[in-house]
């Protein structure tokens, strides 16, 4: 009998626990170059990376840090070692030759990444995967094995003895339930007929799905709350004037924060509250954790919201803990019913966040499950349509004007809803309407390096600037 896979919590929603950076770009192929690295027994000493021809490509790969994340992950390096930063230093060190180039392979997958790799003993492993978003990845092939799909999702043995090993946090188990609920309304109802409250009802929810007990998940909660909390304040604990700027990602909340010192600042408080922990988010600080959600720094644009709004009405922390495992069950829905990824445009990533983050507050403020719904659909809404168009080499824009919306914007939808204002539509028939628009538009108008703002001229700048800079360091010793 088949165990059910579906949208889980730790797996998909918030998750994985990792250094700075895009869940998809750089949390997915550290955890696929991690599982290379176990396609071959001793140390590595050649690796070349192929990416599809018309997939991701250098400038993409670049662009999120892919290639050090790739690289760090055939070291041995998952998510959260801050050692990824520093991948092709240490591979240089320990004389690895390696190579990323760009070619069209004969597969049939809809994008891939494929990784040869020989060991010091002379054995050679290879690799056919694809990050997926998230930190999900989809391993294809390895070691000339066709897999189907594995997710990496429990230990996998092959035909010739070599053991894969499950990254996921929560690994599949026999005796897992089918999924609880698909939409808010049957959530709704499990909550009346277990007699119990909407954020226990979401509990069951991920009881069904990990066989944890709900005191490992609400722990688990706790680990990701104090994950998000150092994350937001990170600017604060480091020193806004230490805090280093990365290659292309300058620290904007160092120039939020002389700003609002200077008195010149016209926002509310509690907006500028959010502002504040919301550019600590964007700054990326390399070994202060992060935890997406859905997308790279989700979770920490969506507790921005709810840690501002928690401080400003003096809610107690299991309230707020109760409002990450509500958003948690909002991302599992969004994930159940469309792509919660750049493919569906920036809905899919900025979006459904906004969207976590409404519901999140919505329950934080005392509103009851239609109002966590109506914040939800609203927020969905309003994001509807946007193209996913990060610039390359754009200095994350125009994410960060979208992200820091999204954290912004969320206690405006949590208020309407409370307010008794019914946006008409229910949640998750916003979420089917961007994932009909996802298959009946041209992708190229969704999603890349075509559409959006990256069809201006300034754009074709940053991405010129960023190939001169950095495409040369894609290649080591390799003949």
């Amino acid at each position: 009998m088949a165990i059910p896979f579906y949208p889980d919590f730790f797996n998909d929603v918030f998750g994985p626990i990792m250094q700075p950076g895009s869940s998809g770009g750089f949390a997915g192929p550290s955890r696929i170059g991690y599982i290379a690295r176990h396609t071959i027994k001793s140390e590595p000493v050649r690796i070349k990376f192929t990416f599809a021809k018309d997939g991701m490509g250098l400038v993409g790969a670049v662009n999120f840090w892919s290639d050090y994340a790739y690289l760090g992950g055939t070291l041995g390096f998952l998510p959260d070692d801050k050692r990824l930063f520093e991948s092709h230093e240490i591979a240089r060190a320990q004389g690895i030759a390696y190579a990323f180039v760009e070619e069209r392979l004969d597969y049939p997958y809809e994008s891939y990444i494929r990784i040869d790799i020989e060991g010091a003993e002379g054995e050679k492993g290879s690799l056919v995967a694809a990050s997926v978003g998230g930190g999900m990845i989809h391993v294809y092939e390895a070691n000339g094995q066709k897999l189907g799909l594995w997710q990496a999702d429990y230990d996998l043995t092959l035909e010739d003895g070599t053991v894969l090993p499950a990254v996921l946090p929560v690994i599949t188990r026999e005796g897992r339930k089918p999924q609880l609920f698909t939409t808010v309304e049957e959530w709704r109802r499990v909550a009346q007929k277990e007699g119990i409250s909407f954020a226990e009802a979401a509990i069951r929810y991920e009881e069904n799905f990990s066989l944890w007990s709900r005191d490992e998940i609400w722990a688990f909660f706790e680990k990701i709350a104090d994950v998000l909390d150092k994350q937001i304040h990170s600017l604060e604990l480091v020193g806004y004037d230490k805090a280093e700027d990365r290659p292309n990602l300058p620290i904007y909340g160092r120039q939020w924060n002389a700003y609002i010192e200077s008195g010149k600042g016209i926002s509310d408080d509690l907006t500028s509250h959010i502002i504040r922990h919301a550019l600590s988010t964007n700054a990326k600080i390399p070994g202060w954790k992060i935890v997406p959600g859905p997308m790279g720094t989700g979770g920490g644009y969506l507790f921005s919201a709810v840690s501002a709004v928690a401080d400003k009405i003096n809610a107690p922390h299991e309230k707020v803990i109760e409002s990450l495992i509500v958003a948690a069950a909002l991302g599992a829905i969004a994930f159940t019913h469309t792509h919660t990824s750049g493919r569906v445009g920036c809905v899919g990533e900025s979006g459904v966040c906004c969207a976590m983050a409404s519901g999140a507050v919505a329950h934080l403020i005392g509103g009851d499950s239609y109002a966590v719904e109506n914040a939800a659909s609203m927020a969905l809404q309003a994001n509807i349509g946007i193209p996913c168009d990060p610039i390359p080499g754009g200095k994350e824009f125009p994410c960060i004007t979208r992200t820091v919306r999204a954290a912004v914007t969320a206690p405006l939808y949590a208020e309407l809803a409370a307010s008794g204002i019914d946006p008409l539509i229910p949640y998750h028939e916003m979420l089917l309407a961007i994932e009909h628009i996802y298959k009946t538009q041209a992708r190229e108008s969704l999603c890349g390096d075509t559409c959006g703002c990256c069809l201006t001229a300034a754009a074709a700048e940053c991405r010129k600037e960023l190939e001169n800079a950095n495409l040369g360091n894609l290649s080591y010793n390799f003949d």
